[in-house]
């Protein structure tokens, strides 16, 4: 814009230079048609001429440079109208760069509350899990002191059938301990006993099974000898 409004004078210097020689040459023009009317006009002289000159060019000068205005403003209104537009532009950008800001901001706060949701989640199911192993836990020795309790009311029951002599009772009774505890201490005293029902019983087959699977699977045990005892017996 600077180097425009410089621009100007140069223009308007050149222009004079040349519209001068127009300007005379009209006015010689105009002299010479004078000339020819019935009464002879008075020359001009050198000062009028040259008052005549500046006139019209002065003229030529007001209308090159309202020319030259108006041309001036044309450019300002468009570079107004891009820098407008640069500035709404830039605004824009400036707005979506704010939005996608906001959207970030959202995304990352929302993020967070997973999060957090995901821990307490996490810290809910280790509670139950440890609540669990603690309820099995407990369950596995209420289980284990029951089947120590029912086995041992099994084999104290079958004992006190058998101290009655109550044979067939005796038998269910130690049978039902062997089933329970196929590794109890009172096993081989129970197989003994239960070949030594079926002896009373007078069921001596049965009672010799017995007293071999004693003798087979306790050889050192007290009743695996007082198995052979019996076994010699039934001979």
């Amino acid at each position: 814009m600077k180097n425009l409004y410089l621009a100007i004078p140069l223009l308007l210097l050149t222009s004079a230079l040349t519209g001068c020689l127009v300007t005379r040459q009209e006015v010689r023009e105009g002299v010479a048609g004078n000339s020819a009317s019935p009464v002879r006009s008075t020359p001009l002289s050198t000062e009028q001429q040259r008052q005549t000159n500046i006139e019209v060019r002065s003229q030529e000068i007001d209308e090159q440079l309202r020319a030259l205005t108006g041309r001036v403003e044309t450019v300002e209104n468009n570079v107004n109208i891009m820098n407008a537009d640069k500035s709404g532009s830039k605004v824009e950008q400036q707005n979506e760069k704010k939005a996608l800001r906001d959207k970030l901001a959202i995304y990352e706060e929302e993020l967070g509350k997973l999060q957090t949701q995901q821990l307490a989640i996490a810290q809910q199911v280790e509670a139950l899990r440890q609540g669990y192993d603690a309820l099995a836990a407990s369950s596995r020795e209420s289980k284990s002191s029951n089947t120590k309790a029912s086995s041992k009311g099994s084999f104290e029951s079958a004992e006190g059938e058998y101290g009655k002599k109550r044979w067939k009772e005796a038998i269910v009774g130690f049978e039902k301990y062997r089933s329970a505890n196929p590794n109890g201490r009172n096993y081989s005293q129970a197989t003994f006993k239960i070949g030594a029902s079926f002896h009373e019983l007078g069921m001596k087959a049965e009672a010799k099974s017995f007293y071999s699977e004693v003798i087979e699977k306790y050889p050192k045990s007290e009743w695996a000898k007082k198995a052979q005892a019996r076994l010699k017996t039934l001979k």
